[in-house]
C-alpha cells in the first residue's frame, strides 16, 4: 500500500521518512570552498514552503531533474533544524537530500504557484519584520542619478535585471553595471537612513536639511 503524502507544514525532525508533492518556486547554486550544492525552496498545494538543500554528492542526478514551476514528488529525505543566519523560508525545519531520497511523478501534481509576499517599506522602516527571514520588496525608481542597492543578507543577485525609468524613455541596465558603485548595507542600517547624497554614494545622516554628507557634500546642492 503505497504511503499517503504529508504535508509541508508537518515536516519534522521527530519521525521519518516523509513523502511531499511539491511544486518548486525557487532553485539557485551555491558555492562553499569551491564546491557547489542546490538549493531550492519548494512549495505544496495549501502554499506552505520549506527550504530544500541538495548536498554536492547528489548535485549531478537531481539539478537537471528539478526545475522551477514543476511538480515531483519527493521522499526519504533529511529533516534538520532551520538555523541559517538568514533563512529563505521561515519553517522552523529544512531539508536536506540524502543516498535515499527519491524524486518522482514529474508534474502530476496540480500545485498552484506560490504567491510572492513583498514587505512594505513602512513595515521594514517600523522594523515590523522578522530580522533573520530574507524578504522582497517592490519598488519603482524613477530620474535615478546613482542607486544603492541593499539587501537583508548583503548578497546580490548578478541574475536580476533593474529597470528605470523617466518621463521620457525607458532602460534596462545588467545588475553588475547598475551596481559598480553601490553599497551594501544590513537592512537595520537601511531604516535609519534620512538622505542619499547627490554627488557619491555615501549617505547624510544630519539631523534636519541640508543634510552633508560623509564626505562633505551638500544634499541640497
Amino acid at each position: 500500500m503505497a504511503r499517503p503524502f504529508e504535508k509541508i507544514i508537518d515536516i519534522n525532525d521527530l519521525k521519518e521518512p516523509w513523502k511531499v508533492s511539491v511544486c518548486v518556486h525557487h532553485k539557485w547554486s551555491m558555492v562553499t570552498n569551491n564546491k557547489e550544492h542546490l538549493e531550492m525552496i519548494v512549495v505544496d498545494k495549501d502554499g506552505t514552503d520549506v527550504h530544500v538543500i541538495v548536498p554536492t554528492t547528489y548535485l549531478s542526478a537531481f539539478n537537471t531533474m528539478l526545475n522551477v514551476d514543476h511538480t515531483y514528488t519527493i521522499s526519504n529525505f533529511k529533516v534538520a533544524a532551520n538555523d541559517l543566519v538568514f533563512k529563505p523560508s521561515c519553517h522552523q525545519y529544512m531539508v536536506k537530500f540524502t543516498g535515499g531520497t527519491s524524486v518522482s511523478d514529474v508534474d502530476k501534481h496540480v500545485i498552484p504557484p506560490k504567491i510572492t509576499h513583498f514587505t512594505s517599506f513602512d513595515n521594514i522602516m517600523t522594523g515590523r519584520f522578522k530580522k533573520d527571514v530574507l524578504i522582497a520588496y517592490n519598488v519603482s525608481l524613477c530620474t535615478i542619478s546613482k542607486v544603492s542597492m541593499v539587501n537583508v543578507s548583503g548578497q546580490l543577485s548578478l541574475h536580476s535585471r533593474v529597470y528605470f525609468q523617466n518621463n521620457e524613455n525607458s532602460q534596462q541596465y545588467p545588475f553588475h553595471k547598475l551596481l559598480s558603485k553601490a553599497i551594501v548595507l544590513p537592512l537595520n542600517d537601511i531604516i535609519k537612513l534620512r538622505e542619499a547624497c547627490h554627488e557619491c554614494p555615501k549617505v547624510a545622516r544630519d539631523d534636519k536639511p541640508s543634510f552633508m554628507c560623509e564626505s562633505g557634500h551638500s544634499t541640497e546642492a
